[in-house]
């Protein structure tokens, strides 16, 4: 007889709540017309061809391509094949080094377990070889005594800068950093962190 309150929404997939009339005509209605149809070897259908346009149309950055994945994991893992891939073919075998962060979480299948920067990822032989990680950019827990915001963002600035040094820049194909550090405990980066490491 007790109410709960989903908080985390299912891990952030039910944020529409449950038993909810739209999505239940609107996913009745599409497995009436297509129950389900790949996307592999250039082939689609129309829902995700209109997905697709309407996140291009949305998108803040400039894009022409939409990939879809099943989960973060897996997104997360062809985003770095991408890049490994299109390094190999330009001849840039070694320009392999994935950096992410320290507290970071980018999923569960073996590449994106070790992007993922948590403790436990140790238990498991994480992470691989070509995954460093940088700094958590959490101010409030990392920030050292009487340092400015700014100057914690700029301390991790320089610490990215020293990782990518020391690892040799031609071996680094990517650096991979959520806007905000969900299951690290929903931190958003420190004032002007974006700002700071763009290239």
């Amino acid at each position: 007889g007790k109410s709960y309150i989903e908080g985390l929404s299912g891990l952030w997939c039910t944020s529409l709540g449950f038993n909810n009339e739209r999505l239940v005509n609107a996913a009745t209605k599409a497995l009436k017309s297509l129950p389900f149809y790949h996307g592999f070897g250039a082939k689609s259908h129309p829902p995700g061809i209109e997905l697709a346009e309407k996140l291009i149309q949305i998108s803040p950055v400039k894009m022409s391509k939409v990939f879809f994945a099943n989960s973060g994991s897996e997104a997360n893992d062809t985003a770095v094949k991408i890049l490994w891939m299109l390094n190999a073919r330009k001849g840039n075998h070694f320009k392999r080094k994935i950096i992410t962060r320290v507290n970071a979480y980018h999923g569960v299948t073996l590449g994106a377990s070790s992007m993922t920067g948590k403790n436990y990822i140790k238990e498991f032989g994480l992470p691989f070889n070509e995954f460093i990680h940088a700094d958590c950019p959490h101010y409030w827990k990392f920030g050292n005594n009487n340092e400015s915001e700014e100057n914690f963002t700029k301390r991790m600035a320089i610490n990215l800068e020293k990782i990518i040094l020391k690892e040799d820049p031609e071996t680094i194909a990517g650096f991979f950093a959520e806007p905000v550090m969900g299951a690290g405990g929903v931190i958003p980066p420190s004032k002007g962190y974006f700002d700071s490491i763009q290239p």
